[in-house]
């Protein structure tokens, strides 16, 4: 799809609404553009800062891929979850406990530019992360949790990093799902049915990939994400 448009600058709060029921496929596609400059969502809502066990999962279609370019980041020393890429196309999925122990997972497979969209599920459970890229395992940690990932006190950004808003996403996200629990189905995930992820419980599901969720999470939103219906 063209990627040309005129730049939005600033900043709205945006009220999330509903556009698809956690066990309903999408009636239409759609994706959401970051441009890899200034395009990112941060919410303070408490049920994507709590402690537990977590499913991430989401479709990415990537424009260009650069070090710490990040999707989900939320991690703090004493507790948390990061999602960011390495230079080489590598995702890095990170969770710190409460006890201040850290998984850093690496995929050992590579996500590219212009290969349209690929699928990544990131699993925390009581010990251990793991990284699923397009329905296959593709990286566990090697140190273990004590108790999943531990409660954050970062604002949570969506496409790009808590602390150093720089590091965008650049490219096109959709079906993006934050769920509670381990799912024991992760290769089996319908993107379009996020209850497909089972021995989950839905806290966020956006099939455009942006601020609309059906779970009524209240996003800010800075620069201009752009959501157009699928090519």
């Amino acid at each position: 799809m063209g990627r040309g448009r005129s730049r939005g600058r600033g900043m709205s709060n945006v009220t999330a609404s509903p556009v698809a029921s956690q066990g309903a496929s999408a009636a239409a596609c759609f994706q959401t553009y970051y441009d890899g400059v200034d395009d990112y969502f941060t919410t303070t809502d408490a049920s994507l800062k709590a402690a537990g066990q977590y499913t991430i999962a989401g479709e990415v279609d990537f424009d260009s891929i650069s070090a710490n370019d990040t999707i989900w980041g939320a991690r703090v020393p004493a507790g948390g979850m990061n999602i960011y890429m390495s230079s080489n196309g590598a995702m890095n999925f990170i969770v710190t406990d409460s006890g201040a122990n850290s998984i850093p997972v690496t995929s050992v497979g590579a996500f590219t530019t212009g290969a349209g969209f690929q699928t990544f599920v990131c699993v925390v459970n009581a010990t251990t992360a793991s990284i699923y890229v397009d329905g296959s395992l593709d990286g566990t940690g090697a140190a273990s949790l004590t108790s999943g990932s531990g409660a954050t006190t970062a604002t949570p950004h969506l496409c790009t990093a808590h602390d150093a808003t720089s590091r965008v996403f650049h490219g096109s996200l959709r079906n993006f799902t934050i769920r509670s629990g381990a799912t024991s189905t992760p290769t089996a995930w319908t993107p379009t049915d996020p209850t497909s992820l089972v021995g989950t419980t839905g806290i966020l599901y956006s099939t455009k990939g942006n601020d609309e969720n059906d779970d009524g999470i209240s996003f800010t939103k800075f620069g201009d994400p752009v959501t157009s219906a699928c090519p």
